[in-house]
């Protein structure tokens, strides 16, 4: 990912007016790219947190082991309290 940023910021710097243009097209995509993708997960993350804390509010008896071990796992793969973090 280094590199392509590197290679995007050099050609957006270029004096060559297409490589400057197509340059900073792609860095702008590929941005735009990113911040769908961190999105998404923020969502995903939330979303998991939410049915997490509705699993745990059951009574004890009414919960559902499988289920709260699916979303903590869950939880484990989409990076803990990432959605929390804005």
């Amino acid at each position: 990912m280094d590199s392509w940023l590197s290679f995007l910021a050099g050609l957006a710097d270029s004096q060559v007016r297409p490589f400057r243009h197509t340059g900073t097209l792609a860095a702008l995509k590929l941005m735009s790219s990113l911040v769908e993708v961190a999105l998404g997960v923020g969502q995903q993350q939330e979303n998991c947190q939410r049915q997490l804390e509705a699993e745990m509010g059951k009574e004890p008896g009414r919960r559902g082991t499988e289920r709260l071990e699916a979303l903590r796992e869950r939880q484990r793969e989409n990076g803990g309290n990432m959605g929390k973090m804005g």
